[in-house]
């Protein structure tokens, strides 16, 4: 039986050599994609996601279907148009340690995205470590529990949760400001001396 076990030191910085985005050689005209280094892998899974929200939202809309809402594993959602008798979405954000619904969000016609460290994990020694890595240090992220973002489509909102993950919420709004990306707000929980934080910007539509 093959155990979980902690990576040594030089284990660990040998792979992250494997991380380095300069590896990747993208070609547009011919859309591929060349590894320079054997052992370079990319994983899409949570981009491939949104991606396909947004196409079935697009036919849906392209049929005729003037509103709805369309939730793939409760990680990626997006709507359009209004509800029947609502004047926006009502999506609650839930607490993924405990499940339980710590905000609600009133969506029109934008999508959301929720990234976070403890909902998939792995044990070892009756510890439980993120699935996430962080590039920098090799090891679980931790401290931050989730991240959502309020997008115009479900692929920028399933990228940007993870940046905010990775680069904080501060550095992640200079960024999509930098590069006019479209995003409305933002909202991070984290994890200070096991009582829950959050913080989010001051156009997000949430209600307590």
């Amino acid at each position: 039986t093959i155990k979980n076990k902690i990576p040594n030191t030089k284990s660990i910085k040998t792979t992250k050599r494997l991380t380095d985005p300069n590896l990747l050689v993208l070609n547009p005209s011919n859309q591929t994609i060349f590894f320079q280094k054997q052992g370079v892998a990319l994983d899409l899974s949570g981009f491939v996601k949104g991606y396909a929200v947004d196409c079935v939202k697009k036919t849906l809309s392209q049929l005729g279907v003037s509103s709805g809402m369309i939730n793939a594993g409760s990680s990626s959602l997006t709507t359009w148009g209004l509800p029947l008798d609502s004047d926006a979405w009502k999506v609650g954000v839930k607490h993924v340690q405990n499940n339980t619904v710590i905000a609600i969000l009133n969506l029109t016609s934008n999508a959301i995205s929720t990234s976070g460290t403890s909902e998939r994990f792995f044990t070892i020694q009756n510890k439980n470590f993120s699935y996430i890595l962080n590039p920098k240090t090799g090891y679980p992220l931790i401290d931050l529990i989730s991240a959502t973002a309020l997008c115009s489509s479900a692929l920028e909102a399933e990228v940007i949760s993870k940046m905010i993950l990775f680069l904080g919420q501060e550095k992640t709004l200079s960024c999509c400001e930098k590069n006019s990306w479209s995003i409305d707000s933002l909202l991070v929980q984290k994890l200070d001396n096991n009582n829950t934080y959050l913080s989010y910007t001051d156009n997000l539509p949430i209600i307590f």
